[in-house]
């Protein structure tokens, strides 16, 4: 009872915060809470609030009848948003106005009777709305599944590859137990193939684009965005320094923070292809002088030993990278890492740091562990937590020291600094 009083309590008093920054004159309609960029940090801080406090009030009061009745209706909105966003239903619907079912079924060759089902479906979870019995309006949400946008690539990648690879968890255990091989898991059973995850994409372009869509939109929520890594560590601290950007992809952290720190040199590395692409982009989106100046891009592979041109750089920097893989071969990574680690360098690590259980919000937690369940299903990956992480370092021959750890408020991921045991 006393944890109902309190999670009641702080609800309310997360409700009265933003009805009262719905009372300011600058505040048009309670859309403007989606704009995180325009809305103050008490105002986000109020908002997540009241996720958390609804999530724990929920499981207080739920019964096994109404558990069951959750979760029925979830695995229908899954089935649902696939169905809408595979025959373009957001994209047919107009973004102002409204259209008729019957114009919908028609445009999007699809049973009318079955349309109205699902979008009616649909609109329960905020997607859509009716004008009347015969006609369609796209609501806030639902606009934003319009054709083009990483939204719609989130969307599909979670109905299409992310929620069917989970629903093979069992016949993966079944069949590759303990197994952490690339393509021996749940995603390998769903999808009935031998390639990894990450050569299946590269041999199904569209795919590849829809995942590459959805790291954009993840990237430009609150938890990922590069805010936290540039105003998360003392950057300027480090004077005149060289970074490796170990599997830097298209570089964007590298360019986030070279735009802010001057004093800053990077080198990018990650495969050919990837490095390629990068080039290509940058030839087509050139950065300022000031800042192209200062980051070269480096075809490597992290799993073989840092070329010549980055021993002894001062920062060897590896942001969402160990996740993707187990144990064994995380230890071959920072291995290589560690083995072309100066005396004064540092390895900055930018990862998740699973929680303790129980040791923040239900729905914080329960999106974490979410994500490291992700990496189980479509890679044999895995999330750490700080215990996880230490036992990491301790495989590495070379003694390593923890000197750090933050996590930016805000950020879903931690910052490690790491050195070498005689520097710290």
């Amino acid at each position: 009872m006393d944890s109902l009083r309190t999670e009641l309590e702080t609800l309310n008093s997360s409700t009265a915060a933003i009805l009262e920054y719905l009372k300011g004159d600058d505040v048009r309609s309670t859309k403007l809470l989606d704009e995180l960029e325009s809305t103050p940090d008490h105002i986000k801080k109020a908002k997540t609030s009241i996720f958390e406090s609804t999530t724990a009030i929920q499981q207080l009061v739920t019964s096994p009848v109404e558990y069951h009745q959750q979760l029925l209706i979830h695995y229908q909105y899954i089935a649902c948003i696939r169905w809408l966003c595979r025959f373009e239903v957001p994209t047919i619907v107009p973004e102002h106005g409204s259209m008729t079912y019957h114009e919908i079924a028609r445009k999007a060759s699809v049973p009318e009777s079955q349309l109205r089902r699902i979008c009616r479906m649909a609109r329960t979870s905020g997607l859509f709305e009716e004008v009347d019995e015969d006609t369609l309006a796209h609501s806030t949400l639902s606009k934003q599944l319009r054709q083009g946008s990483s939204f719609l690539d989130a969307m599909m990648f979670l109905t299409e590859m992310s929620s069917r690879s989970a629903s093979k968890m069992v016949e993966r255990t079944d069949r590759f137990g303990s197994t952490s091989a690339k393509n021996e898991t749940a995603f390998n059973i769903a999808f009935d193939t031998d390639l990894p995850f990450y050569g299946y994409l590269s041999q199904n372009p569209a795919l590849g684009a829809r995942f590459a869509g959805t790291m954009r939109f993840l990237g430009a929520g609150q938890e990922f965005h590069l805010d936290h890594l540039i105003n998360g560590y003392n950057w300027a601290g480090l004077g005149e320094a060289r970074i490796v950007d170990v599997g830097g992809s298209q570089g964007h952290a590298s360019i986030a923070l070279a735009s802010k720190f001057p004093r800053l040199r990077f080198i990018v590395q990650d495969l050919p292809d990837v490095v390629e692409r990068a080039k290509k982009t940058l030839l087509s989106h050139p950065l300022e002088p000031s800042v192209a100046s200062r980051l070269t891009f480096e075809a490597h592979n992290f799993f073989h030993p840092q070329p010549h041109s980055s021993r002894g750089a001062d920062v060897f920097f590896a942001r969402l990278i160990f996740s993707n893989y187990d144990d064994e071969e995380a230890v071959t990574i920072l291995n290589n890492l560690v083995s072309a680690m100066g005396r004064n360098s540092r390895l900055i690590i930018m990862s998740a740091v699973l929680p303790e259980p129980g040791t923040v919000s239900l729905r914080e937690e329960a999106l974490e562990r979410a994500t490291d369940l992700g990496k189980l299903q479509l890679l044999n990956g895995k999330e750490r937590d700080l215990r996880d992480w230490k036992m990491l370092f301790e495989q590495v021959p070379t003694k390593l020291v923890l000197k750090a750890m933050t996590k930016p408020v805000g950020s879903t991921l931690s910052i490690l600094e790491i050195m070498l045991e005689s520097t710290s």
